[in-house]
């Protein structure tokens, strides 16, 4: 299974420009400073914002190609999609955000619902089936989200700068509940996010863009060796002087 993505897009006064194809089993980044285009190229795989040339496919099923006029809606893309800040639903319940993907899709409530509680057992939180998001901790919601995401079988996994807004020790925890769950995903996994560390520690391939383009392809450590942007050769100045270390992967 492969992910190809030919986007091309103008919104107001930005260019996305990006070609890019990412294989089943492995995590691919989209790395940049703030503007960069990063959550534009998740929404235009999702189905969000409409190519104005180009295509997208999914293991040789084509989700869009303007050339033809073909436009899946998002429903039907078979992705999981992780937004950020979780965008879980306040009034439900984690079950009920868990099974609320399958409901859309016409599962009955009872089926649905099973599911999500076998879901919940996979990541280690069957007791927290009947609270709402705002008596979660972060980890937890994080778990919770993943959950939504995968309970349908996605193809495809986008996450969208999944660990902003997180303390630092919610961090390293979440960071850790992604590793595992991207390591285990059969599909293809596309991360985007502003924060270096969160990118070589889950990361096996990175996307550098830069004002809408690619500036940079390659490993995290070919990238940490010869970053090809100022914003990169700043992050990394300022992450060698406080000599953090690199994440394992």
């Amino acid at each position: 299974m492969t992910l190809r993505a030919d986007i091309h897009l103008t919104l107001g006064a930005f260019t996305l420009d990006l070609s890019f194809s990412a294989p089943a089993g492995e995590v691919l980044a989209v790395v940049g400073q703030n503007g960069a285009g990063k959550s534009s190229v998740l929404a235009a795989i999702a189905g969000l914002i409409p190519l104005q040339r180009g295509e997208i496919v999914l293991d040789d099923r084509m989700l869009e190609r303007v050339a033809t006029g073909i436009r899946l809606a998002p429903q039907a893309r078979q992705l999981g999609v992780l937004f950020q800040g979780l965008a879980l639903f306040e009034h439900l319940s984690a079950l009920d955000n868990v099974a609320y993907g399958l409901r859309a899709r016409g599962v009955d409530k009872r089926s649905a619902r099973a599911r999500a509680h076998t879901w919940l057992e996979r990541f280690g939180i069957p007791e927290l089936a009947p609270r709402r998001p705002r008596e979660l901790s972060g980890g937890q919601a994080q778990r919770v989200a993943l959950a939504r995401a995968l309970i349908c079988e996605p193809r495809a996994l986008l996450l969208d700068e999944p660990l902003a807004a997180l303390d630092a020790q919610t961090r390293l925890e979440v960071r850790e509940i992604l590793r595992e769950t991207l390591g285990a995903f059969a599909g293809v996994s596309l991360l985007v996010t502003h924060e270096l560390d969160d990118a070589l520690a889950l990361a096996d391939r990175l996307l550098v863009l830069d004002a809408g383009k690619l500036a940079q392809e390659g490993s995290p450590e070919q990238v940490m060796a010869a970053p090809a942007t100022a914003h990169l050769q700043a992050m990394l100045s300022g992450r060698r002087a406080s000599s953090t270390p690199v994440p394992s992967t």
